[in-house]
Order: structure tokens, then sequence, then C-alpha cells
């Protein structure tokens, strides 16, 4: 049997058993440019596996039976804990360091996520969790007291006076429940990232422009923690992620210069600062950076629609590095930012229901991962703006070999 995929050529279809329920359906991948990228163990093994999960999730359009409206889900986002390390300005989930008390803290254990995590995959085919915050991967010691239960979910340090809390077990949890995993870090921390080399999961390290830009956003010295952390594991795979704000889109080139050339950096995402109710903004470089950040946070429209210019050209020098694609890109300018969210977000496949967002209490968020804060009319989140260019240019099944032409990392 042969597929016929947008006018190319025919592709063999192969049959493929899913490792949850034993189902086998026939897809055409054998020729398709990325399958023949992939090599070793990935196309032996967690591609095969995975792919009829993949597929199911992608076509799954379904209503959920809860109610709502909503579509069935595909994709998961969690928010593994609020703590972190660093307290950065324009963060979505007013996050930050807290200290030792776990007792009164508002986030579900490890074994409360393991058995939520389970009966979510169970009722629905995700075939995709971002783990997220703050610090997903996060560390917090604590002195042992008399009559503080522990959290069940880190080791003892000092024959047993000091208990390590490592909230990175969530996500390590979640890796043999869901086909791809990434985890949305800051890097920016003393202790090691997790051991997980050959695993279904890739790092994605959140880059607020060059160093002076980055450090206005996260403070003083932070740039060069996230950048020694990601040059000391060479057998990670690292994605950047940058959020353009009214200072930052000036280092656009300079930033993808920097990095392009990194071995074990695969790729850099462009996103623009959605506007959050009460979200931080610049304290006048009292954090330690080097730039004039007294002017606010957000980017305005003219201002956004000239950083958009200057991303069109970086992704056109760069294509296989610099993400959003060029179509995704100019629906993100000012005159054509509807065509993808709408109003108020009514055309957003998040919105919609496509990913399930969850906050550290496992609680959905709506209307997205930003939280009921967010106003999507300043959207600048690139998912609406990609589904949106491809809405009407590519099939379902090319589809699914893009997003694991994504994950392979092949620049």
């Amino acid at each position: 049997m042969q597929l016929s995929i947008l006018g190319q050529e025919n592709y063999e279809t192969d049959v493929v058993e899913s490792p949850q329920n034993g189902r086998k359906s026939k897809f055409g991948v054998m020729s398709h440019p990325i399958v023949k990228v992939m090599k070793g163990p990935l196309i032996d093994s967690h591609f095969w596996k995975t792919l009829p999960i993949t597929v199911r999730g992608m076509m799954d359009n379904g209503i959920r039976e809860d109610g709502g409206g909503k579509v069935n889900p595909l994709a998961i986002s969690v928010d593994v804990t609020k703590l972190c390390n660093l307290d950065c300005v324009g963060c979505y989930d007013h996050s930050g360091p807290a200290d030792s008390n776990w007792r009164d803290r508002s986030q579900l254990t490890l074994d409360e996520w393991r058995t939520h995590l389970k009966d979510i995959t169970q009722r629905f085919n995700i075939v995709h969790a971002t783990w997220v915050g703050g610090e997903p991967l996060f560390e917090m010691k604590h002195r042992i007291r008399d009559g503080v239960k522990l959290p069940g979910e880190g080791r003892f340090e000092k024959g047993g006076q000091i208990y390590v809390e490592e909230r990175w077990r969530v996500v390590e949890s979640g890796l043999d429940l869901i086909p791809y995993n990434m985890v949305v870090t800051n890097a920016a921390y003393k202790w090691d990232l997790p051991q997980w080399v050959d695993r279904n999961v890739s790092f994605v390290v959140s880059i607020d422009g060059t160093r002076p830009f980055h450090d206005a956003v996260r403070g003083r010295g932070n740039y060069d923690r996230s950048k020694k952390k990601i040059l000391s594991r060479p057998d990670l795979k690292f994605n950047i992620t940058t959020v353009l704000n009214k200072s930052n889109w000036q280092s656009i080139e300079e930033l993808t210069e920097e990095w392009v050339d990194v071995p074990n950096v695969y790729g850099i995402a462009f996103s623009i600062g959605t506007k959050i109710a009460d979200q931080r903004e610049f304290d006048g470089g009292k954090r330690g950076g080097e730039v004039d950040a007294n002017e606010g946070y957000h980017l305005p429209w003219d201002l956004r629609d000239r950083a958009i210019d200057r991303l069109i050209a970086i992704q056109e020098k760069y294509p296989r590095f610099v993400f959003p694609a060029r179509a995704a890109l100019e629906l993100m300018t000012s005159s054509r930012f509807r065509e993808a969210v709408g109003y108020g977000g009514d055309r957003c496949p998040l919105k919609a229901g496509r990913v399930l967002s969850l906050d550290s209490m496992g609680i959905e968020k709506e209307p997205c991962v930003l939280g009921p804060g967010a106003d999507c009319n300043t959207c600048g989140c690139i998912i609406p703006y990609t589904a949106a260019a491809r809405r009407n240019e590519v099939s379902s099944f090319r589809h699914i070999l893009d997003f694991m032409e994504q994950y392979t990392h092949y620049k």
C-alpha cells in the first residue's frame, strides 16, 4: 500500500504497534526526509514505539467528556512547582525563592503527581509534555526538624541532618508515560542537571538576550551561569527560548550569532512577551543588568513589528536554527495577528484545549499556561501563530513528521 502526501512521491507504509494497547496502524514514513536523518536508537526503538500514540493524539479532535466544549488535548504543560532559584522580570507564574517551610506549599507531592499523570494519560492520547514552573528541576535543602513530615521526593545529606528536596523527580515520573518531553529551565543553579542521557526528553534554557539584557531580567551573573551549565553537559540536547521585551529585542542578531555554533544547542525559539496582570516590571537596573531598563517590559506594537522584521531576516539566514518560520512570524505583526488568535484568543488552539495546562496543584489553568491574567489581545506565544501558518498548508500527517523533526534537533 502507498500513501501520497502533499503531492510528493508516494511513501511506502509500515505497520507499527502501540506499546500501550497493542493496536496496529499503517503509516507511510520510510521515505520521508526526517526518517532518513534519524539513525541509531531513536529510529530503532522510541520512534516506532510511540508513532501510533503520536498519530492518534494529533488526529484526535474529539470533544472532552467533562464538558466545556474543549477538544481532547494532545499535549500537557505542567507547573512542577512555584518555587524557583530566580526572581525574574516578566515571570508569568509569579514564582520565585521561598523559605524552607514545605508544609505550607501549594504543590502536589511526587506520589500525587504520579497518580494524576497516569490518570490523564489514560484518558487522553497525550503526545508531548512541557515541564515548567517555577523551576521544574528545582532542588532545595531543608534542615531536619522533629515533627515535620518530609515530602518524599529527595535525598539526605550530612548524615541525615539535611534533606534535599528534588522536584525534578516529578518530571522523571512522566518520562515513562509520555512519548516526548521538554523541560524549560533557567540552568542558573549550583546543582547538576539530571542524568537523562538518551531519554525521551530535551532541555530548553531561557535566555533573555545577550548578557546585559539577560541579566537585567534575571539578575547579575545568571547569563554566565546558564551558559556554563549548558557547556558542561555536551551529552544533553539543548534549545534556547527567548521572550522579547522592550529592551532585549535589540539583541536578536547578536544573540543568535553567539549560540548558533554551540555544538549541543540545536535551535533558538523567539516569542514576544504577552501582557499578564500584575506581572513584574523592570526596576531601573537594580537587578544587576547593564542596560537601561526603566521603560517597562512589554513591546508596543510599533517596536514589535520592527522586532519581527529583524526576526524574519535572521530566520532566513539560519532557517534550521531560528524558530518560528517566516509564515508564523508574519502572522505575529500588528496587521495580521488576529488571523491567528482572533479576538480574546477565540482562534487559539491552546484556548480550545489542545494543550492541557496544569498548575502546581494539578488544576487546569485557563486560557493557557500563562493563566487567567493573560491578555490574549497582546499574545506573543508562538504556538497559535505556528498553528495558523500551517492550518491550510500541511496535512495532519505531515504535521506529525514535522513534530518528529523538531524532536531530533537536526541542524
